[in-house]
């Protein structure tokens, strides 16, 4: 037998030796696949018209396709019944719906209120988007608050084919808003799932540390070879609003950069009832100064403890060097003893995500020499 098309055991110049190198390959599979009973496949017979071409089976669609996901699909000669018509349809809306919410994040936001001034001390108020159906009619508010030709047709495409249009009332029946609360749940899940637990290598800084950031690739358009990056457009906008050129690739030395992380050292997700210290080796190369913002893993918004702050920078009164220039510092419930000015409040029982910030950002950030440690628990 011949080693594929490795190492035949004949020249395929002739009929005898492609005879000889003919072969028979088996793909072993990890588990076990249930295969439908012949006379269930039922592919459509070729025409017997004078002039019909021989179609490839390939082309050909059977009386009955079996899915994972809309189960039995029927077909009679490649039409579809009425039974899978509904399972498509409702599928395509799934899906646009879903593609609507990500999408939609990018706009949602563009709603100006009157001006108002607000004292926001000790104020909650609201910052973040629904995470369920309600989105949708907050792109319907985003929509119908700017002018035609504000956002991109293709996403204005996605919004208008389920029914999301600028000046007509969005009143979407009873199927429809069944979908879109099942499109809302994939679609958080979705965001939170790229945002907090991202599969991209392509958006850590670092191939040992679990700092990442959607602006990795320095392109605030999101493009990367000439390719829109959709996760990294959906992690930024459903983490923050506003984006500008400055903020993914600020002049060496000014703006700012940011790295966020909601895992410590170990992958496990931060817990507001645990403590855990990082430390910025020394010198911290920033030319002004240098933070940490923690933000709750259910709202997204600056963290409610006691302390007020929602994080600490490098301005902080009392903050301390070590002997080698580097900082350590803690995050937990409670500040460890000695450490109280290099500590961030965490709330027990709640989960949570840290933003470093960089203001004035050296070279050797850039060129990734300096590389800050990550969330390490403290017994």
């Amino acid at each position: 037998m011949g080693a594929g098309s490795i190492s035949p055991v004949a020249s395929n110049a002739s009929d005898e030796g492609r005879a000889l190198n003919r072969r028979v390959e088996f793909v072993l599979l990890d588990e076990t696949v249930e295969a439908l009973p012949a006379e269930e496949i039922v592919v459509p017979a070729q025409s017997t018209a004078e002039y019909a071409a021989m179609v490839p089976e390939n082309v050909l669609t059977p009386d009955l396709v079996r899915t994972k996901t809309l189960g039995d699909l029927r077909f009679f000669d490649g039409m579809p019944s009425p039974e899978t018509v509904q399972k498509t349809f409702d599928n395509l809306d799934l899906m646009r719906a879903t593609s609507a919410f990500l999408d939609g994040m990018k706009i949602a936001s563009l709603n100006p209120p009157a001006e108002k001034f607000i004292n926001v001390s000790d104020v909650q108020y609201k910052t973040v988007h629904a995470n369920n159906e309600d989105f949708f009619h907050e792109i319907d508010v985003a929509l119908n608050n700017n002018p035609i030709g504000a956002f991109d047709p293709e996403i204005v495409g996605t919004f208008a084919s389920i029914g999301l249009k600028k000046g007509e009332p969005f009143e979407p029946d009873a199927r429809m808003r069944e979908i879109m609360v099942e499109a809302a749940a994939i679609a958080n899940a979705t965001a939170r799932s790229i945002t907090y637990a991202a599969r991209d290598p392509g958006v850590y800084f670092y191939e040992d540390r679990q700092w990442n950031s959607p602006f990795q690739r320095q392109s605030y358009l999101f493009l990367e070879d000439g390719a829109r990056i959709l996760d990294d457009r959906s992690y930024f906008f459903y983490m923050a609003t506003g984006i500008t050129p400055a903020m993914t690739s600020p002049p060496v030395g000014s703006g700012s950069v940011y790295a966020m992380t909601a895992r410590d050292v170990n992958g496990e997700y931060l817990d507001g009832s645990n403590t855990y210290k990082v430390t910025l080796p020394g010198p911290v190369l920033a030319n002004n100064f240098w933070s940490f913002m923690l933000y709750s893993g259910q709202t997204r918004s600056i963290l409610e403890t006691d302390q007020k702050s929602g994080g600490i920078d490098s301005n902080g009164e009392g903050i301390k060097a070590n002997e080698d220039g580097s900082y350590t510092v803690y995050f937990g419930p409670e500040a460890p003893e000695g450490w109280e000015n290099n500590w961030a409040q965490t709330a027990p029982g709640r989960s949570f995500n840290a933003m470093m910030r960089l203001y004035g950002p050296l070279e050797p950030w850039f060129d990734k020499s300096w590389k800050p440690g990550d969330f390490e628990p403290v017994e």
